[in-house]
């Protein structure tokens, strides 16, 4: 079993809210090693809310601590949406990181990231003093897709009753030259979109020491493994098939028990 612990962290002007789930006497395997969830942002931080959760539990239960945080801005963090940007995001996760080496022996620190988070923890992970592990699930790696993917849905949005004067067209086409978009109730600022826009296409490094496991859930059209990483040896992939499909795009999805063992059995690799 495990102890399910809130933990308030502060930055700077704003505090993260984050949940330290503890096993009560983990395994050999367990001690020194924390799993820290990087979940996604906006909409698909609340679908995947859930399913996010019953992974930490599922987690904790094999005998590894794990820790889920919201990003500065977003969740029941402080600051609101308005604030969020690219850099916090990713200094989030190496405060939440560093607050966990200053409170115990940690030998290995694994970083669970789901689609924007991924981005985020695979950046952070060179920042940060440790991180063995990167666990990625459905990253997202084309980030003007990304962006067309929140204009679309904007245009759902506005054809179901939200675009007044306007068109829904004209509206969305109106946000996006200005990159403020509302998506599902969140504003997206102009900064935050043109620091996405950067990282468009950035292959990324892997530490000698570190082990890559990407998750796709969204079947055909996956990119592979050479579209992020410059060294690929050390990554390894995975299409899950599942009843649910992406979970993070719908918001009445509690569990994925093959996303759970997956990761599961990664983690239990040594």
């Amino acid at each position: 079993m495990y102890k399910e612990q809130p933990l308030i962290l502060t930055t700077g002007k704003e505090y993260l809210y984050s949940v330290f789930y503890v096993p009560h006497e983990p395994p050999n395997g367990g001690k020194g090693h924390v799993v820290i969830i990087c979940p996604p942002i906006a909409h698909e931080r609340n679908n995947s809310y859930r399913v996010l959760v019953h992974l930490a539990k599922k987690i904790a239960i094999e005998g590894t601590a794990v820790v889920r945080f919201d990003y500065t801005g977003t969740g029941d963090s402080g600051g609101t949406f308005a604030d969020i940007e690219v850099d916090t995001c990713i200094a989030n996760i190496c405060k939440v990181a560093s607050v966990m080496q200053m409170h115990g022996k940690i030998t290995r620190i694994s970083l669970i990231g789901v689609r924007l988070g991924a981005i985020f923890a695979t950046i952070a992970s060179q920042l940060m003093e440790r991180a063995n592990d990167l666990i990625l699930i459905d990253p997202v790696i084309d980030l003007k897709v990304y962006l067309k993917e929140l204009e679309y849905i904007q245009i759902i949005n506005r054809v179901f009753g939200l675009g007044k004067n306007e068109t829904s067209s004209t509206k969305a086409q109106n946000s996006m030259d200005q990159h403020q978009m509302e998506v599902a109730g969140y504003s997206f600022k102009k900064s935050f979109l043109e620091d996405i826009s950067c990282l468009n296409r950035c292959k990324m490094s892997i530490r000698p020491e570190q082990r890559v496991f990407m998750l796709f859930t969204q079947g055909k059209g996956v990119v592979t493994k050479a579209d992020m990483f410059y060294d690929i040896n050390s990554v390894e992939t995975k299409v899950l098939k599942t009843k649910y499909g992406s979970f993070w795009a719908r918001d009445n999805v509690y569990e994925v028990p093959e996303l759970s063992e997956e990761i599961i059995s990664f983690l239990l690799k040594s």
